[in-house]
């Protein structure tokens, strides 16, 4: 079990080094690997490198998104950030940033993804995901229920208690608010979500033989 860890919120200043823990976590998931090639295999550093500005963007534009809010575990003795979780945060909760909080003359306008990249893949996963949510929960599930995105821990760090700790971080915000939590988990995740009070709901098939789970944990802990 990680003793230690801090976890906090993460801002634009991290978008690298989120990047580089994102990139490290899924070396070994298949659809990411499918979509982006596996680092072994590409003809050159510059795809290396294009992945890795890509990721920066996206974390830059979910720092200043109203409605994500962005956790990372850092070591306190390395100040190395380690793991991270992102969730979206329901429209009506009091935890929508205001304008005022989110700086967004730095925001990022646009987002090249690479031209080898399979952008498709992860866009037909997403629909099936969407069309998965959007199906359990109903036609209110953006304005009352969060959604938790991502929660990602280095390879050489799991198995400590970062994911759970990450986890509770959020638990506090959203049992505060008496909101249920969806997740569509990994099958590397899953038994982490469901011993932390998440039930599974259905499976989804994302990519030929690439499943998630669709989970859902109820405000509190409290599982039906």
């Amino acid at each position: 079990m990680s003793t230690g860890v801090l976890i906090t919120s993460a801002t634009a200043a991290d978008a690298s080094e989120l990047a580089q823990v994102m990139i490290s976590a899924y070396q070994d998931d298949d659809m990411y690997q499918a979509a982006f090639g596996r680092a072994v295999e590409r003809p050159s550093n510059d795809q290396e490198q294009e992945e890795r500005l890509l990721q920066e963007a996206l974390f830059a534009d979910f720092a200043f998104s109203s409605n994500i809010l962005l956790f990372k575990a850092v070591d306190p003795i390395t100040g190395r950030i380690i793991g991270y979780a992102d969730r979206m945060v329901p429209t009506n909760s009091a935890l929508v940033k205001e304008p005022e909080d989110m700086n967004s003359d730095h925001r990022s306008t646009s987002i090249e993804w690479p031209s080898w990249n399979n952008r498709q893949l992860f866009e037909s996963g997403d629909a099936l995901l969407n069309e998965s949510r959007d199906r359990l929960l109903g036609g209110l599930h953006r304005e009352i229920v969060w959604k938790l995105r991502k929660v990602v821990v280095l390879p050489e760090r799991r198995g400590e208690g970062v994911g759970r700790q990450l986890l509770e971080a959020g638990f506090k915000l959203i049992d505060g608010e008496g909101r249920n939590v969806f997740p569509h988990s990994t099958t590397v995740a899953w038994k982490l979500f469901e011993s932390s009070g998440f039930e599974v709901l259905e499976e989804v098939e994302v990519m030929e033989g690439y499943h998630m789970m669709a989970m859902l944990r109820k405000a509190n802990g409290r599982v039906s």
